[in-house]
């Protein structure tokens, strides 16, 4: 029985080639995207489940109050570590400093590098494999580092660099103690090369941290307990501890016990967890994306089994005569639709290593583990669920009795009117993905051109100048072809500064705002204006300030006119400040302005910012800062082109997404069409070949044949059109609050529906040019 099954299967998808390739392919990338999808999900939910003490090893989580309400945060105070020493439940402590950039000075350039800082006790908790194992303890050397197991293939290919020397651009060299082993699921803990927090790197960063008092926003604290039961204890030593801190006047901090395995799916109340991944909407978002393509690709496939049941009907019927029970029957059409659907299955994986090599395709994140059998067995039975209602809706809606008296024809218009239905969705959704796309990228068009076309072009800055060990300032200014400098530890473009105090106006109520340190040059190199008030002088003192607008407002929010606010005071804990400029928002190079305080630069910057003479060159100004400071390597770049490069880079990856989603999109609905179209051809062929016995010509012919498609693509464009305003005024504001759709984004993907929907529809029905119209009628 089976073995006729299968020649049957053999027979027919000989007889339907072209569609159920099309159909199969197309299915197969829907597929692969969806097992992709689910397979992301799978991933974060797995997140550090590679670690031999899970239950056992917690994060500390602090929580502050201040005037804009109650946050928290993934870091803590690093005095934290020795309140918790003593705990005897606590087994290991580690401070671990995550999310640092870094360059390693190559000959070819500079390669980013994501770097983190760790103590002893780092590997005790934590459940890497690092090779060769006596490297473990190296990462108390200050004089070593230990990199990943892709950082060290990505620098030195499949060279074994233990004992190379690395050199970073502002960390220094180390020499490679070992390789972490990639783990075997996804972790938290992103880092690309891990130093010991007792190398001259990372006591520099806390020597900054001091300056700038950035407080508890640096450093993770993870705790290994004795035994999972002791979660609750250290919470409630925890709470204990909150409220000294809180006396001891660092603020309204509070600290509990996050377990690891809580840290994914992120919790988005927690601000500064860069690495935890997606939060539960998120995933959830991943799993509705992956039922929408499958589901997509699935009316397709379900179109090519209704197709195949409608060309079979006369032999179904025949069968039925002959004694073939019901069950039989539908047994041999489900047997079909689900051998064809695991044939799809199985053609996912190899389309998975394809997309695999698309940057485009990046975000799907594609791990399906072969050794996962749960995932293997889920994908199995997503497979035969989605082969068997293929199958047996169109087996249903079909008459096994009357089909010789009249073979299905009026079931076959039930079904094919089904089938345009569904193509109408497709379409629909096609023209909306594509409005929706052309208004977020005309949006990011909007803000690249009106954020920075005012950026200055030929403004340099020399990048960490802290690092040289002494100051670079005059030096830099009294070099051949420097035309000004500024010293600033906040660059324009940049939405805000990490800097924060707390300040009033003479009433009780404190408001924390941004600060950043410069001097008199800063406005004018970087072209921000003022609507009020003088700039500040060299010999004004150290309490005169700026404000920008949103700032200004902030702190005098009675006060409308921006000229009334100069001379204005207000203070902190130890200084009093005076108004003397008001900063224009507009002349700011961000599409969203923050409050900042700018106060004369009384501290030394973290960056210089250069003005080049006309025709000074570049890399011979580099040249000379680097002979005047033995031992530093600085970063001299442009900052107009930094801050594009870093806009475009940031968006180049949605957009990559977004395009190849709607790619495919397009080609599982083009699909759809492109078995439509064939099929109403089959049906009208006999009524076309009169028409042209008669006299038609081609055009009239193909215009004929594509009439009744026409009318389907006029459908999807008219109820889509409307759709994608809803869509952008709900889902794309919640993305973007200025996101418009615009009567050219409409025409274009009108029009962009048109081109390639036409195209698919004259490929089949331009078939009518070469028909024989006595061939057929004399067959009919």
């Amino acid at each position: 029985m089976w073995k006729s099954y299968f020649n049957a299967f053999i027979r027919n998808v000989a007889a339907n080639k072209l569609m159920t390739g099309l159909s199969v392919a197309g299915f197969s990338v829907s597929m692969a995207i969806g097992i992709s999808l689910l397979s992301n999900v799978n991933s974060h939910l797995k997140t550090d489940h590679f670690h031999p003490f899970m239950d056992r090893i917690s994060r500390v989580v602090t929580e502050s109050v201040d005037d804009e309400g109650r946050k928290y945060w993934a870091t803590c105070p690093r005095q934290l570590k020795g309140s918790l020493r003593q705990l005897s439940f606590v087994e290991h402590l580690s401070l671990v400093t995550l999310n640092r950039q870094d360059k390693l000075v190559g000959k070819n350039g500079d390669i980013d590098m994501d770097i983190a800082f760790g103590d002893e006790e780092f590997f005790k908790i934590f459940g890497f494999e690092v090779f060769p194992q006596q490297a473990r303890p190296l990462l108390d050397d200050p004089a070593h580092v230990i990199l990943t197991e892709d950082a060290a293939r990505k620098l030195f290919g499949q060279e074994n660099p233990v004992g190379e020397t690395l050199n970073l651009r502002h960390s220094g060299s180390f020499i490679v103690a070992g390789i972490i082993r990639k783990p075997p699921v996804r972790t938290h803990l992103k880092f690309e090369a891990i130093l010991s927090d007792k190398s001259a790197a990372f006591t520099r960063e806390k020597s900054r941290e001091r300056e700038n008092d950035p407080d508890f926003r640096s450093a993770s604290l993870y705790v290994l307990t004795r035994s999972p039961g002791n979660l609750a204890s250290l919470n409630g030593v925890l709470e204990k501890i909150s409220i000294q801190a809180g006396e001891e006047g660092r603020g309204m901090l509070k600290f509990y016990a996050q377990n690891i395995d809580d840290i994914s799916p992120w919790d988005p109340k927690i601000r500064n967890d860069l690495n935890a991944g997606y939060n539960r909407g998120g995933l959830r978002n991943l799993i509705v994306l992956a039922g929408l393509f499958t589901l997509l690709a699935g009316m397709n496939y379900s179109s090519l089994c209704a197709s195949k049941v409608i060309e079979r009907a006369k032999e179904i019927g025949i069968r039925k005569i002959a004694g073939a029970s019901g069950a039989d029957i539908l047994k041999q059409v489900l047997f079909e639709s689900v051998l064809l659907s695991l044939i799809t299955l199985c053609l996912v994986y190899p389309v998975i290593l394809i997309l695999n090599r698309f940057e485009a395709t990046s975000f799907l994140a594609i791990s399906p583990s072969g050794t996962d059998l749960l995932f293997i067995l889920v994908a199995g039975a997503y497979a035969v669920i989605t082969g068997l209602v293929a199958g047996l809706v169109p087996i249903a809606n079909l008459k096994l009795v009357n089909v010789l008296k009249n073979p299905g024809i009026t079931k076959k218009r039930k079904i094919l009117s089904v089938q345009e239905g569904l193509l109408a969705i497709q379409f629909t959704l096609v023209v909306v993905s594509i409005i929706f796309a052309l208004s977020i990228r005309s949006a990011q068009e909007r803000v690249r051109d009106d954020s920075f076309r005012k950026l200055p072009p030929d403004i340099y800055v020399l990048g960490s100048i802290r690092d040289a060990g002494v100051p670079v300032e005059k030096v830099v200014a009294n070099l051949s072809g420097v035309q000004r400098i500024s010293p600033a530890d906040y660059l324009p473009a940049y939405a805000s500064t990490p800097n924060t105090m707390k300040v009033t106006t003479g009433g009780d109520a404190k408001i924390s705002l941004p600060y950043a340190s410069i001097d008199e040059n800063f406005l004018d190199l970087f072209r921000l204006s003022l609507v009020a008030g003088t700039n500040l002088s060299r010999d004004g003192g150290a309490y005169g300030v700026l404000l920008n607008e949103a700032a200004s407002k902030k702190l005098f929010p009675s006060i409308i006119s921006a000229r009334e606010i100069i001379g204005e005071r207000f203070s902190n804990d130890t200084a009093s400040f005076q108004v003397t400029g008001i900063v224009s928002d507009r002349s700011f190079h961000v599409h969203r302005v923050f409050p900042i305080i700018f106060l004369n630069s009384a501290t030394p910057a973290g960056s210089l910012a250069i003005q080049l003479q006309p025709g000074a060159d570049l890399e011979n100004t580099g040249q000379m800062i680097r002979r005047s400071f033995a031992g530093y390597e600085p970063e001299l770049y442009n900052y107009r082109e930094r801050v594009l490069d870093s806009f475009d880079s940031g968006i180049a990856k949605f957009n990559r997404a977004l395009t190849f989603l709607i790619s495919v999109l397009i080609l599982i609905a083009c699909i759809g069409l492109f078995g439509i179209a064939g099929f109403h051809f089959e049906k009208n062929i006999k009524a076309l070949s009169v028409r042209k016995i008669v006299g038609a010509g081609n055009i009239q012919l193909i215009s004929s044949a594509a009439r009744p498609l026409l009318k389907i693509l006029l459908i999807s464009i008219v109820s889509g059109v409307p759709l994608a305003f809803l869509v952008t005024m709900t889902i794309g504001r919640s993305i973007d609050k200025d996101l418009s759709v615009g009567l050219l984004n409409v025409f274009g993907g009108v029009l962009a529906v048109a081109v390639i929907s036409g195209l698919v529809v004259i490929s089949q029905t331009s078939r009518v040019i070469y028909i024989r119209p006595a061939a057929i009628l004399k067959e009919g």
